[in-house]
Formats: C-alpha cells, sequence, structure tokens
C-alpha cells in the first residue's frame, strides 16, 4: 500500500491536477512509508535513557541541512549531505548513547524498529480488497462530464507508466447520473416533436401545411443553439428543459401566421398576396404574444441567491427561443406558405386520414357550445365555483409539502457509520 500511496502521490495526482476543470485530489486510505519505532520501558530504565533521549537521537541521525559551504568569488555554493536513514534496518543500527564503559548502545537495544506507515488507523476497501481512494473535485463553473471525459483519456497513459499489478478503477462516476438525465430530457424533446406535428397535422389536415410549420420548429431551435453559444451557455439539464418547454410555445407562432394565410387562399387570394396580407395582419399580435411571455420571465433575471442562478439560464433559454420563433413566423414561414400552400377543391389524402378525427372534433365543439350557453345563463353559479376552485388552491399550496429540491434517484448508496467514542480502530474495522 505504500507504494500504491507513492505512486498516487507522485505522478496520478500531479497529472491529473494539471488538467482543465480539475480543482482538488483528495486521497484516502494512503499508507506513506514510515518507520515506526516502538520503545522497550525496561531497556530505556536499565540504561538511563528517557524518550526525550531517543527522540534528540533520531532527531539528530536524520536531519536533513546543509553541512557547509563554498564561498567563491562569484558564487556560494551550499553543501548537502543525504545522512537521512532509508528504511527499519539502518535505524535500527543508529546509535542513541554510550554506556558508562564507553559501548555503544544502539536503537535495536532499547526498541523494536519496523517498516510500517505514517497511520496504521486509516484504510481504504475496493471490492473487499485494500486499496488508496483518489476523490477528483471539479471547479465550480467546469463541466461534470467534460472533465470526467478527459480523466477517462488520461487515465490508460497513467496506467501504462504503472507496474502490471497495479490497477485503476472507477468507482464512483458522477457524470454517469447526468448523462442520463440529458437521454432523459434528449428524448422528452424528440417526443415533444413528434407530438406537436401529429397535432398540428390532425387540426390542418394538410401535409403541406403541415410541413411549414414543422420546418419552422428545427429552424427555431437552431437559432436558440445558436444564441446560447453566443451568449456562453451550454446544453444541460436546465437549458434542455427550457428547449422542451419552448417547443410548444415556438410552434404556436408559426400555426397563427399559417392559419391566417390559409384562410385568405382559400378565400381565393393568390398565395402570394394570402401570405402578405395573412402575416401582415398578424404581425402585431405575434409581436405582442412574443413580448408578454418575455416579460413573464423578466423578474427571473433579478431573483437572488440559488434559486436566481439556477433558473437565469431556464428563463434566458426560453426568451431566446420565444423571440427567435416570432422572427421565424414572420420571416419564413410567409414565405413557404406563398410557394408550397395551394387551394384545395377537392379531398387529399391528408383530409381522408384525418376525417375521424374531424368528427370527433365537431362533436366536442358541439358539446362545448352547449356547455359555453349553460355557462353564460347561469354566470353566479360559474363565478362561484371559480371563486371556490381559487380558494382551494391557494389551501392546496399551503397544505402541500414543500422543499428546496425534489430527491433525485442517480444510482449510489453512501452510508455513514458513527460508532461509540472508545471503539479501537481493529474492532471498528
Amino acid at each position: 500500500l505504500s507504494d500504491l500511496t507513492a505512486f498516487a502521490d507522485a505522478l496520478i495526482v500531479p497529472t491529473l491536477s494539471n488538467w482543465s476543470g480539475v480543482a482538488q485530489i483528495i486521497v484516502t486510505g494512503q499508507k506513506k512509508y514510515a518507520v515506526r519505532v516502538r520503545v522497550n520501558a525496561d531497556a530505556l530504565a536499565s540504561r538511563n535513557l528517557t524518550l526525550d533521549d531517543i527522540s534528540a537521537a533520531l532527531r539528530n541521525a536524520n536531519a536533513n541541512t546543509p553541512i557547509g559551504t563554498l564561498d567563491g568569488p562569484r558564487q556560494t555554493l551550499a553543501i548537502q549531505a543525504n545522512e537521512q536513514l532509508g528504511n527499519a534496518a539502518a535505524f535500527a543500527k543508529l546509535i542513541v548513547a554510550t554506556t558508562p564503559a564507553g559501548g555503544p548502545v544502539r536503537l535495536a537495544d532499547v526498541a523494536e524498529v519496523e517498516d510500517s506507515v505514517e497511520s496504521v488507523k486509516t484504510a481504504s476497501w475496493a471490492n473487499g480488497e485494500r486499496a488508496v481512494t483518489m476523490s477528483i473535485r471539479r471547479q465550480p463553473d467546469a463541466n461534470t462530464v467534460a472533465t470526467v471525459d478527459e480523466i477517462r483519456a488520461i487515465l490508460p497513459r497513467i496506467l501504462a507508466q504503472m507496474p502490471s499489478s497495479v490497477s485503476l478503477t472507477l468507482r464512483v462516476d458522477r457524470s454517469l447520473a447526468v448523462r442520463a438525465a440529458i437521454h432523459d430530457v434528449q428524448l422528452t424533446l424528440a417526443v415533444t416533436i413528434a407530438l406537436v406535428v401529429l397535432v398540428i397535422f390532425l387540426f390542418l389536415r394538410r401535409a403541406s401545411a403541415t410541413f411549414i410549420p414543422a420546418l419552422s420548429l428545427p429552424i427555431s431551435l437552431l437559432g436558440t443553439v445558436a444564441f446560447m453559444r453566443m451568449f456562453g451557455y451550454s446544453l444541460d439539464n436546465i437549458s434542455l428543459l427550457a428547449i422542451t418547454l419552448a417547443v410548444g410555445l415556438v410552434v404556436d407562432d408559426a400555426i397563427v401566421v399559417l392559419e391566417n394565410i390559409v384562410r385568405h387562399i382559400e378565400n381565393g387570394e393568390a398565395p402570394l398576396q394570402a401570405a402578405l396580407r395573412g402575416s401582415r395582419e398578424v404581425s402585431f399580435t405575434i409581436i405582442s404574444i412574443s413580448v408578454s411571455l418575455v416579460a413573464v420571465f423578466i423578474p427571473v433575471f433579478f431573483m437572488p441567491g440559488v434559486i436566481g442562478l439556477l433558473f437565469h439560464e431556464f428563463a434566458a433559454v426560453v426568451t431566446i427561443a420565444v423571440l427567435v420563433s416570432a422572427a421565424v413566423s414572420l420571416t419564413i414561414v410567409p414565405m413557404l406558405a406563398s410557394r408550397y400552400i395551394r387551394h384545395e377543391t377537392s379531398e387529399g389524402l391528408g383530409r381522408r386520414l384525418t376525417a375521424w378525427f374531424e368528427r370527433g372534433f365537431r362533436r366536442a365543439l358541439a358539446l362545448y357550445e352547449r356547455r359555453l350557453d349553460w355557462a353564460l345563463q347561469h354566470s353566479r353559479t360559474v363565478l362561484a365555483l371559480a371563486l371556490a376552485t381559487f380558494v382551494a388552491t391557494w389551501a392546496l399550496f399551503v397544505a402541500l409539502p414543500k422543499g428546496f429540491f425534489p430527491q433525485e434517484d442517480i444510482g449510489q448508496a453512501i452510508v455513514t457509520v458513527e460508532a461509540v467514542e472508545d471503539i479501537s480502530f481493529p474492532a471498528m474495522v
């Protein structure tokens, strides 16, 4: 274990410390080489010696100081001699005193000297075997995944410089939970995009009309990612969550513009004229909707503390996505509509495929109209229900448990054991 500690201190720690993103490396279970001296009290007393005598003899024999200087006309050099003792056998021969008859008293005569380690009350195990553990902590502004990838890339080169009997094993990898979370968010984003496109097709009932907002969606997201890079944001759980939420917001503007253009085309106008007129009519609506959405997130930019730092990126990404989608809806969507939307006089394939949905939508619309008529006729009852809902919402808000962050399962268990204060190290182990 002392050799493993030497490898860790002299090779692994200096190599990894020079990589960007690494802030600190904590070595636990290390066993630094040391010589342990167990003094025999009876042997000391019989020779009229004390522990201070042994301590002074060890310090004087193991000093590491210059023994002299060489003075020249232009330079002075210190004379250094390595008089340090290297192992227990050398310490055992050390003369610590002399007898009244002039005979030497060696350290082995009054103590047991053995090769050992600095601390015998620290230990580390890996899979049931004694090991030396290194905990690597990243810098506050470093990316966890990138730092782990760099460390994984350098480990084979470090391992090649050590004996074949030494192995390096990753026991805990915090990037796995980050990678899994990002994968889940990416999967959610893909499913969200697919559902948005499906809903657009079911309501617009045209392949060409569905193609336009479906194309504006990746263009808006691409523009959002480009601005994120410009402002120094990265793709993490917070930004990916913001992008997932922004998918529905991004496509809203395109649908509003496209629906108005399609309405003019169905009324007999030329596609180019309909695109110009339709986009002009809803341009103020698109701008006002986008500004309203951005205004919602303005207070988040000024939130203090950890919550403000955490959700600042979320608010920024959603704001960027909304503004980019507004620009796309007023530029690219009208251009595509003027070229690919035509007046259809017959039932196309899209209308035949979505006929079942149209029938269900009309039934739902008729039911909504009846319920709306009832609500308008019983306005006081509806108002009372609204107030009751508000009171119930406030009561639930007060009653629900609150916390800083929800509990997250990262696939790791850490157990801390505390024993009584007077327990010995072997009993504890």
